[in-house]
């Protein structure tokens, strides 16, 4: 994905939340900001394809932008995506030398200074919303 590809999805894409849980649950830290790319499909068996797409709801997210605070805190997909059968595919394709992030500074721009990451990660649909204001 060229840089510019990523200017011009920041200026016409809806920028959304990207949360460490639930949004509303009780605890949820807002995590970052980032665009949307697509659904991120899990690699499972035929069989199992239909109840994947409806239960295994996951973006593909870049120009992550890492909310005040939270450089230092958990990627929250690490463990839950990454290493799942399902989507462990992608580790090699999102991630330099396939080591998966860890830490939220290592997905994403951590101040409004630094520019925006090309980087792909996954994130859970479920933890993702619009922000107050932009419905």
């Amino acid at each position: 994905m060229s840089s510019l590809i990523v200017s011009h999805a920041a200026s016409r894409s809806p920028q959304v939340e990207l949360w460490d849980r639930l949004p509303r649950s009780h605890g949820a830290h807002l995590s970052g900001t980032g665009l949307v790319w697509r659904r991120a499909r899990p690699v499972v068996s035929e069989l199992l394809q239909d109840v994947a797409r409806s239960e295994l709801r996951v973006y593909a997210v870049f120009a992550v932008r890492v909310a005040p605070g939270q450089a230092s805190s958990r990627y929250p997909f690490t463990a839950l995506l990454y290493q799942s059968a399902a989507f462990r595919i992608r580790v090699s394709a999102h991630f330099q030398d396939s080591i998966v992030a860890k830490l939220m500074a290592d997905i994403g721009a951590t101040s409004q200074q630094q520019p925006l990451r090309r980087q792909v990660v996954q994130w859970k649909a479920e933890f993702v919303c619009l922000p107050l204001g932009a419905v």
